[in-house]
Order: structure tokens, then sequence, then C-alpha cells
């Protein structure tokens, strides 16, 4: 039989008194612990919500800022390209103004007038007067050179 020590002694005794009283004060065993189970990561439903949040944000910053940029910039382009067209219209203007002074002074017009039709100046018996009840004029050509200038 083996020998008993003082930690068997106590054990028996403290056995039989509890069996007597029928309580169970002996120290529990220790259970070996189980890894833990990692618990339903609720990081993953916030990263799915953030990530589907990022995606829509993205989605409407695309359609309310890149395409209304983009309308803004074709519309731009088309402003610019009026306002090219009128300063090349209106160069086209100025020079046709300037031919048409050209064209119609009365030097030009007195020109072509004799090369091409033959005109001559009336001789002083040749012309006619026009009274209207101010003026006279005994020089026609004369008073149609210097008014024809002054128009100008």
């Amino acid at each position: 039989m083996i020998p008993a020590t003082n930690a068997t002694r106590a054990r028996t005794r403290h056995d039989k008194r509890d069996a007597y009283y029928g309580v169970d004060l002996a120290p529990k065993q220790e259970r070996e612990k189980r890894p833990a189970k990692p618990a339903p990561k609720a990081n993953t439903y916030v990263r799915a919500n953030l990530l589907v949040l990022l995606l829509l944000s993205g989605i409407i910053m695309v359609v309310f800022g890149i395409v209304p940029a983009n309308y803004d910039a074709s519309i731009q382009q088309h402003i610019n390209q009026t306002i090219k067209d009128t300063a090349a219209i209106n160069i086209e203007i100025e020079n046709l103004e300037v031919q048409i002074k050209n064209a119609s002074g009365i030097s030009r017009i007195e020109s072509r007038a004799i090369e091409e039709l033959g005109m001559i100046y009336p001789l002083p018996e040749q012309f006619v007067f026009i009274v209207d009840g101010t003026v006279q004029v005994n020089d026609f050509a004369q008073y149609i050179k210097e008014n024809a200038y002054e128009l100008w």
C-alpha cells in the first residue's frame, strides 16, 4: 500500500466531509480552454457598406461633376468659335466698307464716267439752272464736285 501523505489525507478528509454533508467543495479542475472562435466580423458588413457608399458617391461625382464640366467646356468652345467667326465677319465688313468708299467716291465715279462711258463736263452754255427759290448755280459741275466731296 502507498503511504498517505498530508495532501492525500486532507483530500480524503474533505471528501468524507463533503460526502457526509452532500456538498461538493472540492476545487474544480480547470478545463482546457479551446481557442476562441472568431466572432462574425461586423467589420465585414461595415466595409461592404462603406465600399457601396464610396462607389455611389463616385458615380454621383461623375454624373454631377464631370458631365456638366464637359458640357460647359463644349459650350465655351462654341462661344469661342462664335467670337472668332464674328471677328472674321467684322473684318470682312470693314474691308467691304472701304471698297464701297473707294468705289463710290466722286473721283472714282468721275474717272469711270470719263474713261469707260466717254462722258465729258458740259460747257458753260449747256448749263441748266434749277431755281428752288434760294440758290442759283452758274457752274453746276463745280457745284457737284464741291458738294460731293463735302459728304465724305
